[in-house]
Formats: C-alpha cells, sequence, structure tokens
C-alpha cells in the first residue's frame, strides 16, 4: 500500500515513516505546513488535493486530526489515517470527524468510547508507541562525556497553569471576579474531589448545562449541543488543565522534602525549595539518557488524559528506565503493573513507592528490564501500524 505521510513538527515522524517500509508498505513523506493554522484553510485544501493526485496513494497519515486534510480525502475517496496523540486536541469535535474516510485513532480509550457512543463508528483505540532501537541510540550517543545523569528521581515535564493564556484560565477568571462565589466554589469542589480520584476521570459528568451555561457568560459565547466543543474545552482547559498544574506543583514539593529530586523543564516554572531544576531534555537528544540513568523516572498525567497512557510512558521505558506513573486505566491493558512498571494513586502512595525503590536497586532495576522488553515485544511502531492496517 501506498501511504502518504503529511509531516509536521509532531513527535514520531522519522519513527513511524519507516515503521510503514518495515511493515511492506511505500511510504512518501511531505512536509505539510498548515498543521493547527486555521487562517489558511484554502490554502491547506489546495495543497493537500495537489499533493494527493500527484503521488495517487492509497491513504493518507497523519499525527493529530486536521479538518483541511479529512475535506480533502472525503473528496478524493481516500481513507484518512489520523493518530491522535496530543490531549486536549479541539479539532476532531466537529462535522468533519463524520466523513466516512476517516480513520481517527485515539490513545486514550475513554475520548474514543465517549465518541463512539454517540454514533462515530469510524474512530479507534490506538495506544502510543516507541522505538526501542533508536531510542537506545540516543541513550549511547547522549551519556557520552556526561557526569550528572546519576539521579534519584527525574521529571521531565512542564508546570502548567503559568505562562500560557490557555493555561491559566481558570486564575485569570477567578482573579478578577469573573466566576459567581457558588460557581467557584462548586468547580473547587469538583476539583478536590478528583485530585484522590485516579483511574476515572469524572469532571466532565459534572459540567452541568448551568454550569457550562455561566462560564459562557463570562465568555460571551453560547454553547455547542452538536459536538459538544464548549464543554469539552471548558472541562479540559478550565478544571483538567487547572487540577493538573496543582498536582504537578503538589506532588514534586512533596518529593522534594524527602528525596533528591531533578527536574527538566522549560524556565518558567515555580519556585520550589529543594528542587533542582534543569534544562529541557529534548525526547530525540538528551531525554533518553536522563531516564535511563535515573533511579526512577516519574510520570503525573495532564488530567486531560482521562484513561490514556502518555508518550512519556512509553519512551521512558523504551529507554530502560524504571518508570513510576500515576495510575491510569489503559495501563492495565497495555502492561503488567509491578513487573513492567508501578503505579502510585495518591501523594501518600508516591512517597511510599519512591522510599521503597529507592532503596532495592535490584527489584527497581529487573522491572525496567522487563518493561523494555515489553516495549520490544508489543508496543513499538511496527505493532501500531499493523494495527491501524486492519481499520482501513
Amino acid at each position: 500500500m501506498r501511504i502518504l505521510k503529511l509531516s509536521w513538527a509532531s513527535f514520531g515522524n522519522k519513527e513511524i515513516e519507516l515503521a510503514f517500509r518495515r511493515c511492506g508498505h511505500d511510504c512518501v513523506s511531505i512536509l505539510y505546513d498548515y498543521a493547527g493554522d486555521h487562517s489558511r484553510i484554502d490554502e491547506s485544501m489546495e495543497f493537500v488535493k495537489n499533493t494527493v493526485r500527484m503521488y495517487q496513494p492509497d491513504a493518507v497519515f497523519m499525527f493529530n486530526f486536521s479538518k483541511p486534510v479529512a475535506r480533502v480525502c472525503r473528496d478524493e475517496g481516500l481513507p484518512y489515517l489520523a493518530w491522535v496523540y496530543d490531549s486536549p486536541i479541539f479539532d476532531f469535535r466537529s462535522q468533519e470527524i463524520t466523513y466516512p474516510t476517516n480513520r481517527i485513532m485515539l490513545f486514550d480509550s475513554y475520548e474514543m468510547e465517549e465518541l463512539r457512543s454517540k454514533g462515530f463508528n469510524n474512530i479507534f483505540w490506538l495506544p502510543l508507541a516507541s522505538d526501542p532501537v533508536t531510542v537506545q541510540n540516543h541513550v549511547q550517543e547522549y551519556s557520552l562525556g556526561r557526569t550528572d545523569l546519576e539521579n534519584d528521581i527525574v521529571f521531565l515535564g512542564r508546570f502548567y497553569g503559568s505562562s500560557r493564556n490557555n493555561e491559566k484560565f481558570y486564575k485569570t477568571i477567578v482573579s478578577r471576579g469573573l466566576l459567581p462565589p457558588f460557581w467557584h466554589g462548586y468547580l473547587e469542589g469538583i476539583m478536590d474531589c478528583q485530585h484522590v480520584v485516579y483511574g476515572e476521570n469524572f469532571i466532565g459528568k459534572c459540567m452541568n448545562p448551568d454550569i457550562v451555561q455561566a462560564l459562557c457568560n463570562i465568555l460571551g459565547e453560547s454553547p455547542d449541543k452538536v459536538y459538544d466543543t464548549t464543554e469539552y474545552r471548558l472541562t479540559n482547559l478550565l478544571i483538567n488543565m487547572e487540577l493538573s498544574a496543582r498536582e504537578r506543583v503538589e506532588y514534586i514539593q512533596a518529593l522534594a522534602e524527602r528525596f533528591s529530586i531533578t527536574v527538566h523543564t522549560p524556565s518558567d516554572h515555580p519556585d520550589l525549595p529543594g528542587v533542582l531544576f534543569k534544562e529541557v531534555a529534548p525526547p530525540t537528544t538528551l531525554a533518553p539518557a536522563v531516564e535511563n540513568h535515573a533511579k526512577i523516572n516519574l510520570n503525573i498525567s495532564l488530567r486531560t488524559i482521562k484513561n490514556g497512557v502518555p508518550l512519556r510512558v512509553f519512551d521512558t521505558m523504551a529507554a530502560g528506565g524504571f518508570m513510576l506513573s500515576n495510575y491510569q486505566s489503559d495501563i492495565d491493558s497495555l502492561f503488567l503493573i509491578g513487573e513492567d512498571l508501578v503505579t502510585f494513586d495518591s501523594k501518600e502512595d508516591l512517597i511510599r513507592k519512591c522510599e521503597y525503590y529507592l532503596k532495592h536497586d535490584d527489584e527497581r532495576k529487573q522491572i525496567a528490564e522487563n518493561g523494555l522488553n515489553s516495549v520490544i515485544k508489543h508496543h513499538t511502531y511496527d505493532h501500531r501500524v499493523a494495527e491501524m492496517m486492519s481499520f482501513i
């Protein structure tokens, strides 16, 4: 099968291209400069249409979902393979997801089940993946000459709710007094309850029409009753993002009071005593070496990810690193908890498990080895290509 891959600044571009070819497909990769650009829809569609007609593919592949690409594939009668790895992502909650040519693959089973329950049968669950060979090469290359990689606990990621406007949305409307006291208390109560529960996200179910309307009044817009884009956006950018920001600060601060913890993050981070902040570790260069040498790699999933397993988990395990992640229910379908990786379900549980595994080197190293082997056997891009081809 000839696959036209539209490439943009996403993760996994080279990995998925090589996987298509290893699986026997002819993959043509073309740079697509219009991803996420809603100001050039017509130009984007014209580019995709001309590219499709030039290369005559049997299917089009792209990471995440693009409305213009979906429209062209519908018009040309081509399967559109859209593998979504971001969360939240808003473009696929639109009329374009109804096109029969779509094969939209979501890494979060919750999102897949929710959309399928509404009759969108061209939505599939496809977990994320890694390329252990490439990742291990990065480990070797970027470990050379480094003397600062031996760390007890490492967290790679951003602190949300700070510099970007959509991440400080909740703080903004509260600080300006735009949110009535009753609804402020209501939302705080939801976050307090969700904070103590992993494996089930019920925030969306608590966003009743009254609170959605109240928030729409603040924003000066009307609720979307067809694709639930307003409710989805408010739930994720308002509540889930704020809760994620609070949890990352709380958990990392709690660990810093007891252990040595290193955080690789952009410069816009909170001031947390006892935390050693370092430069960003890019996933295609330094990150695998950092993950391989750390005793414990910490994953704190965004609350916008309801059930899914983030890419960081797969890549850390592919690097041979020990992974300690908050519990996500999709983990049960992908790995053996306690053998391939370890999970926590509260701050207290996180502290206990950090203390335990920092003292039990052999057990920790065996779990890291098991995790690497599990990714090699079940979670490579080759495995995912084989599965996505079954959706056509």
